[in-house]
């Protein structure tokens, strides 16, 4: 006989203590009806309805070991939450900030948040170029003490405004900043720091894992300096900081920290005069009574008489000797005078003098002895102290300036020189 009861749904059989149940009738219609219904499921999937965010399942809560009722909208948005990086077990990253990537921490065995070199960290300025700078400047735009300092695509700063107080500008990402990857590779190496103006310091400060603190920083005449960047290093920082109440107007920073090694220069083979390392940057003047003429190739000529010793500024810039360096001999009755940072004076009448490695140029004079000149001519240089040659040549200019003054080595249009030799050299080229 048929069940006294059915289920909600299919109707099958649910039978009660008086039910006599039809293993025929009951229980094969009981099968019947479930085939039919899993053929029907399996036939309307495609058409089955939607779950929307409205709707609810279930969901097993491990915090409280039940099943909970959660809306579907909820559900998902937990799911997108949780495929942030930190959620990563083999990720730690902690306080990340702009253009950092993961770099593997083999000590903790994670992937961590740090600094990732890349090609233009790794280059300096050059006009409005940046080549060969290994310092990242993370300076923003903002106004410090009365001066507002804006900076530009290329990483330089431009300065507009007086100090109010003597306040330093940060172009770390912070004080002490962990941020040190970018350092890493060039630990121990010799570096010359510049991009600064006069009144203005350009310091950064190195901490090692001890907390000694490692200071280079440019001159507060904005000259180059040079410093060795320490080993183990934790932390560092950055910034421009005024000597001065000044007013700066339209003052360009360019932070910059390169190599010494980027200091290198062409050989004699390579390059005509090459082996001059003195840039004279004189103006002609007159000087108690002598008349200074700078010719085209680095001469000096001299018309008058000095009625007492005349100093004649050939106006250098700063200028690390990475090498022993040796003064020549300028010319009859006249001296060429070499200054260093550390207040040394090198060169002596008719005496070639050497520099030690390690030292830095900061100045250059000629003393003009007290009688009369008529067309003398003075042959200012420097040369290494392994040549041995004191032959004159015109000062060459390092790759970094020939790069940064644009030598169209077709025409040459920007070399000037009397030379033969050069003259041979043109015709070469222009024969390419």
């Amino acid at each position: 006989m048929a069940s006294t009861n059915k289920t909600p749904k299919l109707e099958l059989s649910q039978f009660i203590n008086t039910d006599t149940p039809s293993w025929r009738q009951d229980y094969n219609g009981d099968m019947n009806k479930i085939d039919v219904a899993y053929a029907a499921d399996i036939s309307n999937a495609d058409t089955a309805a939607e779950i929307t965010d409205g709707d609810y399942i279930k969901v097993y809560d491990t915090s409280e070991s039940k099943n909970t009722k959660t809306l579907i909208s909820s559900l998902i948005s937990k799911i997108k939450a949780s495929v942030g990086v930190s959620e990563l077990k083999d990720v730690n990253v902690t306080t990340p900030i702009d253009k950092q990537g993961l770099v593997y921490d083999a000590a903790t065995g994670k992937w961590v948040n740090g600094d990732i070199l890349d090609n233009t960290e790794l280059m300096r300025y050059i006009d409005n170029a940046i080549l060969g700078n290994i310092f990242p400047n993370r300076a923003v735009s903002q106004t410090v003490s009365g001066v507002t300092f804006t900076v530009n695509a290329d990483k330089t700063i431009t300065a507009n405004g007086t100090y109010e107080s003597q306040t330093p500008y940060l172009l770390s990402d912070g004080w002490a900043s962990t941020n040190v990857e970018w350092i890493k590779p060039f630990e121990g190496k010799t570096v010359c720091i510049s991009g600064s103006i006069v009144g203005v310091l350009f310091t950064v400060k190195f901490y090692d894992k001890n907390n000694v603190i490692t200071t280079i920083e440019t001159g507060y005449d904005g000259d180059e300096k040079v410093g060795i960047i320490p080993t183990n290093i934790v932390k560092y920082e950055a910034y421009l900081f005024n000597s001065g109440l000044y007013t700066l107007t339209d003052a360009v920073f360019k932070p910059m920290l390169r190599l010494t090694t980027e200091l290198m220069r062409y050989t004699d083979n390579a390059v005509l005069g090459a082996k001059n390392l003195l840039p004279n940057n004189a103006t002609n003047q007159t000087i108690g009574g002598v008349t200074f003429t700078k010719n085209a190739d680095g001469t000096i000529t001299l018309n008058g008489t000095a009625t007492e010793t005349i100093d004649f500024n050939l106006n250098v810039p700063s200028i690390y000797c990475s090498s022993d360096y040796k003064v020549g001999i300028v010319g009859a009755g006249c001296t060429l005078r070499v200054h260093t940072t550390d207040d040394v004076w090198y060169g002596h009448e008719g005496v070639e003098d050497t520099i030690p490695q390690g030292k830095t140029i900061d100045a250059a004079l000629v003393l003009v002895g007290a009688i009369t000149y008529n067309n003398a001519t003075l042959y200012p240089m420097i040369r290494l102290a392994t040549d041995t040659d004191d032959t004159f040549a015109p000062y060459a200019m390092t790759n970094r300036e020939l790069t940064k003054n644009k030598i169209n080595i077709a025409d040459l249009k920007t070399v000037v020189s009397a030379s033969s030799d050069f003259a041979d050299f043109k015709t070469r080229i222009a024969s390419l």
